[in-house]
């Protein structure tokens, strides 16, 4: 994914501060149920982005 060593250290860099970050965030708001499905990731910067698809297009909508 990366042409030179510098480039490779840069990716890794913004994969591991945006999931700390993602993680930090999901224990604060106590959003469970976390898991590869539930993030995607920018082949280009590296960059995580969190997202429930369920939630997203209200396929998780519980009724009571």
């Amino acid at each position: 994914m990366s042409r030179s060593v510098e480039a490779y250290y840069m990716i890794r860099e913004e994969f591991v501060t945006s999931y700390a970050v993602i993680c930090v965030c999901h224990y604060l708001l106590g959003i469970g149920d976390r898991h590869l499905s539930n993030v995607v990731l920018d082949t280009q910067s590296g960059r995580m982005v969190g997202i429930d698809f369920g939630h997203a297009f209200g396929s998780n909508i519980s009724v009571c």
